[in-house]
């Protein structure tokens, strides 16, 4: 809600969005039905004393609370929000889900043979590239896809492509969840993500 009101919405909501949430009382005044009305939004509830309606979320954030670890090492709102998007994009691209035959909820939806193709939201791709690439647009450069390379030694294989000519854009680093990333451009202009395996969850 705070973020609607202060116009924080970072993407567009298109026509006809549900936004779900349980009976409690703060989703079901007048204020925050309003809210929803003016954006465009289509509420959706709960049934009454039915809270499976709610599993998937429940999930998602049983997920969050124990692999993503909260502590005193924020100083600052911003910094708590970035870490939760990274882990958002982590979750829906990498993170094995076993109803899903540990496969990521993206490899489950765009498995193509035995290549699986991820996709990174601009937010998470600056966030890991500090504007090392380039945004897509019906009249800019056409689509440019990420190829990951998984290896035990994500250092080792790092030094090993910018030694056969790749670019540095981020070295290997550690995520809050224990995978390491790093990335790198290669001679012909791909960005190749180098990282660890993900542990099964």
């Amino acid at each position: 809600m705070v973020v609607l009101e202060k116009g924080e919405l970072k993407v567009s909501v298109k026509k006809e969005a549900i936004f779900h949430s349980d009976r409690g009382s703060q989703y079901a005044s007048t204020q925050y039905r309003s809210l929803l009305q003016e954006y465009g939004i289509q509420q959706s509830m709960s049934a009454k004393g039915n809270c499976y309606d709610n599993a998937a979320c429940e999930s998602f954030f049983a997920s969050l609370k124990t692999e993503l670890p909260i502590a005193t090492q924020y100083h600052t709102h911003k910094e708590v929000m970035e870490t939760i998007e990274e882990y958002i994009g982590f979750y829906n691209t990498k993170r094995s889900h076993s109803y899903n035959g540990y496969q990521s909820p993206i490899e489950t939806e765009l498995k193509t043979g035995e290549v699986a193709i991820g996709f990174a939201s601009y937010d998470l791709g600056e966030m890991n590239l500090k504007g090392k690439y380039l945004k897509v647009s019906p009249e800019g450069n056409p689509v440019g896809l990420e190829i990951v390379f998984i290896d035990d030694n994500v250092a080792s294989a790092t030094i090993k492509a910018v030694e056969n000519g790749a670019e540095l854009i981020a070295p290997p680093t550690e995520k809050p969840w224990g995978q390491t990333v790093s990335y790198v451009h290669a001679i012909e202009g791909t960005l190749i993500e180098i990282c660890s395996p993900v542990s099964e969850a």
